[in-house]
C-alpha cells in the first residue's frame, strides 16, 4: 500500500509538472512543448526509488491462473461492443444488490454472452486507435467475464464522449486520444471498483489497460501509459465524480497540458485544439 501511494504521489506532481510546461510554452513563439515521459522521472524524481519506478513503467498484466475459464475465444469475439453495454447494465444492478458472489455474477455475464444474437463481433466494432482485441484482453475476458462487460462498455462510452468535444486527427495521436484514453481508465475505476471501493477498481483497471497495451510499441505505447495512469489516478482520488464531473475535469486537464500527445514524433502536451 505504501509503494502505491508514493506512486500516486509523484503522479501527481507530475501532473503539475506538466500543466506548469505547458503554461510556459504558450509564453514563447514555439509550437509546442516537448514532453518526454522518462526525462521526468530521471531529470525531476532522481531520488524516488528503483522499486517505486518499476511500478510506474510495469506493464505486466496479471491474469490471475485459477484454470477457471467461463468463455471460450470465439464466444469473446462474436459479441458487439454495444451488447456488451446491455448486459453490463444488468450485472451493476446485481453486483450493487449484494446478493451474488462473484462467481455467481460470472456465470450469469457469461451465459448473456453466449446467449447474445449480434450482428457486429468485437472485432470489427471501430474505435479510432483501440483496434482489434489482443491475445492478453482476450485471455482476461475468458477468465473474467463481469469485468469484460464493464470494460467493452467503457470503451464505448469513452469513445461517445470524445466524439462530443473532438475530431479529425486529434482522435489519432492528437488532444482528442489522449482525452479518450484517460477518460476510459477514469470511468473504469469505478465501474471495476463497484462496492469494493477505488483501490480494487485502480488495481484492476490497470490490468486491463495494460492488456490493450500489450501489443502497442515505441512512443503510441509511451503516450498511451502516460494517459491511462493519469486517468486511473484521477479515478481512484475522485472515485465518487460523475461522469460528467471526469470529462470537464479532464478537458481542462488536456487545455492545460497535463496530458501527452505526438506532434512531429515527440510527446508533447496537449492544448486546447480540438479539430472541431
Amino acid at each position: 500500500m505504501k509503494k502505491k501511494l508514493l506512486v500516486l504521489s509523484v503522479l501527481f506532481c507530475i501532473s503539475v509538472f506538466a500543466t506548469t510546461s505547458a503554461s510556459a510554452s504558450e509564453n514563447t513563439t514555439q509550437e509546442f512543448t516537448p514532453y518526454v515521459y522518462n526525462d521526468i522521472f530521471d531529470e525531476k524524481f532522481t531520488s524516488l526509488s528503483g522499486e517505486a519506478k518499476k511500478v510506474i513503467y510495469s506493464e505486466a498484466v496479471d491474469i490471475e491462473d485459477n484454470g477457471k475459464e467461463y468463455l471460450t475465444d470465439e464466444e469473446v469475439l462474436q459479441i458487439d461492443f454495444t451488447e456488451l453495454v446491455v448486459i453490463s447494465e444488468k450485472l451493476q444492478e446485481y453486483a450493487n444488490s449484494g446478493a451474488y458472489t462473484d462467481e455467481r455474477l460470472n456465470q450469469i455475464a457469461a451465459k448473456e454472452i453466449k446467449n447474445s444474437k449480434s450482428n457486429i463481433s468485437v472485432m470489427d466494432y471501430e474505435i479510432p486507435g483501440f483496434g482489434k482485441l489482443n491475445e492478453k484482453e482476450i485471455e482476461l475476458a475468458k477468465k473474467h467475464p463481469v469485468e469484460f462487460t464493464y470494460y467493452g462498455t467503457t470503451a464505448v462510452l469513452a469513445l461517445e464522449e470524445t466524439s462530443k468535444y473532438y475530431g479529425g486527427s486529434e482522435l489519432t495521436q492528437g488532444n482528442g486520444d489522449a482525452f479518450r484514453h484517460t477518460y476510459w481508465n477514469a470511468i473504469m475505476v469505478p465501474y471495476f471498483g463497484g462496492t469494493k471501493g477505488p483501490q480494487h477498481g485502480y488495481d484492476r483497471t490497470r490490468v486491463w489497460a495494460n492488456a490493450h497495451e500489450y501489443t502497442s510499441s515505441g512512443i503510441d505505447k509511451e503516450m498511451d501509459l502516460f494517459n491511462n495512469e493519469q486517468g486511473r489516478f484521477l479515478g481512484m482520488t475522485e472515485y465518487t465524480n460523475s461522469f460528467t464531473q471526469f470529462s470537464s475535469r479532464i478537458r481542462t486537464m488536456v487545455k492545460q497540458g497535463s496530458l501527452v500527445r505526438i506532434v512531429n514524433g515527440q510527446l508533447t502536451a496537449t492544448n486546447g485544439t480540438t479539430g472541431k
